[in-house]
């Protein structure tokens, strides 16, 4: 039994097959024969025989009208008819721009004449697309393929970008209904805070890192704390046995917080020094009704700083809105103005030369009113369109937009 050899070397002896055809060997090289074989076209793998004998109507079916491209078509054999809805499925879903190019290149003819079909048809040029390089500097990166360009871009008119986070709270969960939250004003400072039914006020670390100002004891408790920026961990729970909390602020300074309810009276929190200050609870009785002996106010649930936290606006009964001195510490009322309706949000312009000077207040009845609060008097009304039960209302920081809900 002889063996044979295991291994030999391919040198191309031999004349090749008339399947293969023939190579020619000259000066320039080596011309491979298979060429054609791989330029040719596919047969399609399966015919219906039925589509010689098909007959489709289109002008009987609403549906199929969009397929004629005269008025006057109608019936069409199945291969007709085939070709049509292979053209309306093209308009309606054009080949993406990386398709088109990567045809281009593979098959440059073929790619070539159809776009010269394709813009006799539609009266285009689709020469735009064939841009050179797009294929490798697609398959050479991670980006989407429907990403034109790696600069950054505004997103569109009526689109927003929205991503989940972990709960702000997390660490400390309200064991009520959350009636406020709020960032501090500084963006030194990333303190959150959330005042809930259980009458609890609750400040939060939202995001890792952040100078502070010296002396003040969230410094002393974020350094306590092993803060990753992730898990927002809590730093203070104030709790008000008094007072329902359904409002808390900071101040715009972000040196205290303002904790209101449905009470004539309010507590303020100092981040400074940790303390609290409880306001005299005939406050409301007596100054409000020295202004306004038919009010009897007793709650500030609604109310809102002036940019500057100079004054205080706060809503009360009858579509009163009450202007409270805020920078003497004496928290006296200086000034009240009245709506037609009852109060339901307040916000100060800001911005422009009109900053802390024009308030707007919301009715129940969706009237905005914006106030001149040196003159205390309305300098514009209007009615919301299309507004029903409105209770919130905020706007920009430049004084451009404002929000109605």
């Amino acid at each position: 039994m002889s063996c044979g050899k295991l291994f030999f070397v391919d040198d191309g002896a031999g004349e090749p097959s008339a399947a293969e055809g023939r190579a020619s060997v000259g000066q320039e090289g080596v011309t491979s024969g298979l060429a054609p074989t791989l330029t040719s076209a596919k047969k399609p793998a399966w015919t219906d025989p039925d589509d010689t004998t098909l007959q489709v109507s289109l002008a009987s079916n609403k549906r199929l009208r969009k397929l004629r491209d005269a008025p006057s078509d109608d019936t069409v054999g199945g291969r007709e008819y085939e070709r049509r809805l292979r053209r309306q499925y093209e308009k309606i879903n054009p080949m993406p721009k990386w398709a088109s190019v990567a045809r281009q290149k593979l098959h440059p003819k073929r790619t070539k004449r159809r776009n010269s079909s394709l813009s006799s048809l539609s009266g285009t040029d689709d020469g735009d697309l064939h841009e050179p390089g797009i294929v490798s500097d697609l398959v050479s990166s991670t980006d989407g393929i429907l990403r034109t360009s790696t600069k950054s871009t505004l997103l569109s008119q009526g689109i927003l970008a929205i991503e989940r986070l972990r709960d702000a709270n997390q660490s400390a969960k309200s064991e009520g209904q959350v009636k406020a939250v709020q960032f501090h004003p500084s963006l030194q400072v990333p303190v959150l805070l959330t005042a809930s039914s259980d009458r609890r006020l609750r400040l939060f670390h939202v995001r890792g890192g952040g100078p502070f100002s010296s002396h003040s004891f969230l410094l002393i408790l974020l350094y306590l704390k092993q803060v990753d920026g992730l898990t927002n961990p809590h730093l203070q729970t104030l709790h008000t046995p008094t007072l329902p909390l359904t409002n808390a602020q900071f101040h715009p300074a972000g040196s205290s917080v303002l904790l209101t309810g449905p009470r004539p009276f309010y507590i303020t929190y100092d981040l400074q020094s940790g303390s609290t200050h409880l306001s005299p609870r005939g406050l409301w009785g007596t100054t409000f009704n020295h202004l306004n002996p038919s009010s009897q106010d007793a709650s500030m649930e609604i109310c809102a700083f002036n940019p500057a936290g100079e004054v205080l606006a706060v809503a009360g009964r009858h579509g009163y809105v009450h202007l409270v001195d805020w920078k003497s510490g004496g928290g006296q009322v200086v000034g009240s103005l009245k709506m037609n309706a009852p109060v339901k949000s307040l916000w100060w312009v800001r911005g422009g030369s009109e900053e802390g000077r024009q308030l707007v207040s919301l009715g129940d009845d969706a009237e905005v009113y914006v106030w001149d609060v040196g003159e205390r008097r309305c300098v514009r009304r209007w009615q919301d369109d299309g507004g029903f039960g409105s209770v919130t209302m905020s706007g920009d920081g430049a004084g451009k937009y404002l929000a109605i809900g």
